[in-house]
């Protein structure tokens, strides 16, 4: 409705975006880790309100998780009848082992080493260890952690970390053995 004399226009408009749909069943198409799991990376539940947002977070987390090389994460036909639209979800496994070498120099160090090895995936439940080893001429250590997913596993980690070093500085030496379990929430 257009009032030329006032300068004003009045626009109506209705949409029609038919019924909203929900979540339907998700499908995970691997096999190395739990089903259960990789369901605690969801970050929406069966019968929640449908959001492309929380498909793309739940992409997110799982990416992040190191487990997979590969993660998609794809709605399904919509079921009209249900109102629900099924998810799955692909996932290649990322590599079990990562190693890390690392050389340098400083002059507070000098010359100095490191070792890493991760594995990322110990068992079904996603359990990981690493060992690392770093060696300087004033220090030595070696570190192994082992990991385990907690509740939200995107979010939460329960660690049990064993160090062990030796170190110089000037003419004080100290050896030390730690153990320290952790929860991380982020």
């Amino acid at each position: 409705l257009v009032d030329v004399e006032a300068g004003e226009a009045e626009v109506k408009l209705v949409l029609d975006t038919g019924p909203r749909y929900r979540f339907g069943e998700t499908r995970f198409a691997q096999d190395s880790l739990d089903p259960k799991l990789i369901a605690r990376y969801l970050r929406y539940r069966e019968g929640d309100w449908y959001d492309t947002s929380l498909l793309l977070q739940t992409q997110f987390a799982l990416d992040d998780s190191d487990y997979f090389r590969i993660v998609e994460v794809l709605p399904q036909e919509r079921d009209r009848d249900t109102l629900t639209v099924p998810i799955r979800i692909d996932a290649e496994d990322n590599l079990l082992q990562r190693y890390r070498v690392g050389l340098g120099y400083a002059t507070d160090t000098e010359a100095r080493a490191l070792l890493g090895w991760n594995h990322r995936r110990l068992n079904r439940r996603g359990h990981r260890l690493s060992l690392e080893a770093r060696v300087s001429s004033p220090e030595q250590a070696l570190d192994a952690s082992y990991v385990v997913p907690w509740r939200d596993p995107a979010m939460e980690k329960l660690a049990l970390k064993l160090s062990l070093g030796k170190a110089q500085r000037g003419d004080v030496e100290t050896d030390g053995l730690t153990l320290a379990p952790s929860l991380t929430q982020t």
